[in-house]
């Protein structure tokens, strides 16, 4: 059975502001959440369900008439505020395949360099001595 060692740190960014910019417009930033999954070990054609990269978003909007809705005690008749949660969670879904490659294949898996000096570096071997 073949076994396959991997690693697979997934991550969320999202604009959380935008901040002016004297002569080049608005520049935005950037919240990125990260996972660090480790080195992991799949079977060929076993689903890997990875989670755990959640966003939690509050909001609150206050809507409120000028002056009315800043008077105590009262104001609060004024006033309108709501509230919104938003909650979001990456679940990312993996099944990988082990590629049969010992005759060669398509889409470039079985390419053979043509010197041997390329054919050296690519399959670690010793380098071919380069005379004067």
């Amino acid at each position: 059975m073949d076994l396959l060692h991997l690693r697979c740190p997934p991550s969320i960014s999202a604009v959380t502001d935008r901040l002016p910019v004297t002569g080049c417009g608005d520049i935005e930033i950037l919240s990125i959440r990260r996972l660090d999954t480790g080195s992991l070990r799949v079977r060929d054609g076993q689903t890997l369900i990875l989670t755990g990269v959640i966003s939690d978003f509050d909001r609150s909007v206050v809507t409120k008439w000028p002056i009315l809705g800043d008077i105590p005690l009262i104001g609060q008749f004024f006033r309108a505020t709501n509230n919104s949660r938003e909650k979001r969670e990456l679940v990312i879904m993996v099944t990988p395949r082990i590629i049969n490659d010992t005759e060669g294949g398509t889409y470039g898996y079985g390419y053979q360099p043509s010197t041997p000096a390329s054919r050296a570096f690519l399959g670690g071997g010793p380098q071919p001595s380069m005379a004067p």
